[in-house]
């Protein structure tokens, strides 16, 4: 059991790690474009998507026989998400424009508007990863705790749209390089739809288990 959960960790975070370790053997091959910052912006971008949706997945995949365990993994996938999040705003403000705000300020409004669908997303995943400790979720409560971090269920479809805006074509008219962030966004969506159904069988379900009868009053009349 023991060597179990360990190869379980071991790949877990291996998984994680991927899309990272991926990008500097690529880098270090020269593989890169001709732009290599924009590789790397472009790329750990897409890792931040990828590890936020498999977070969501996590839960609708333990239903599976054999696959209880990867529901904790949800936790520290989510908190990687945020790690290439990071990564992703620093290469693309710090590296890219300089912190050149006022440029930056200038591109959003006239060229990436879509920055404002990444920077609602990633402000969601910077409380929910600020939140995330024990010690916080015991000092905000069960309730509260669970409320806001059902805001995953906000930030991953707008970081999925995000990413469709970003690349070069239109979601809308299924034209251009869209083949990955679509594909991304149905599978966030199915994953939002399965997790709704689920909630709304076992109301359904409940609805129809019948109330259980008094128990039997005990002892002689007054």
């Amino acid at each position: 059991m023991r060597r179990t959960r360990k190869w379980t960790r071991v790949v877990g975070h291996a998984v994680a790690w991927l899309p990272l370790a991926w990008l500097l053997v690529e880098a270090g091959l020269g593989r890169l474009s001709p732009n290599p910052i924009q590789d790397w912006t472009q790329r750990t971008g897409r890792g931040a998507l990828y590890l936020l949706t498999l977070s969501l997945a996590a839960t609708p995949l333990s239903w599976l026989p054999g696959l209880r365990g990867i529901r904790p993994w949800r936790r520290a996938w989510g908190l990687y998400a945020f790690a290439y999040a990071v990564l992703h705003v620093y290469l693309f403000v710090g590296v890219d424009y300089g912190w050149r705000w006022d440029w930056l300020w200038q591109e959003i409004l006239t060229q990436k508007p879509f920055v404002w669908w990444g920077a609602s997303a990633w402000v969601i995943l910077a409380l929910l990863a600020a939140t995330s400790p024990r010690w916080v979720a015991r000092r905000l409560g069960a309730r509260r705790w669970k409320a806001l971090h059902r805001g995953v269920y906000l930030a991953a479809p707008l970081a999925a749209w995000h990413a469709a805006q970003a690349v070069k074509g239109n979601v809308l008219t299924l034209q251009g390089d869209i083949t990955r962030p679509v594909t991304v966004g149905l599978l966030v969506a199915l994953l939002l739809l399965a997790r709704l159904a689920r909630r709304v069988g076992k109301r359904l379900l409940l609805r129809r288990v019948p109330p259980h009868p008094p128990a039997p009053e005990t002892g002689g009349n007054p």
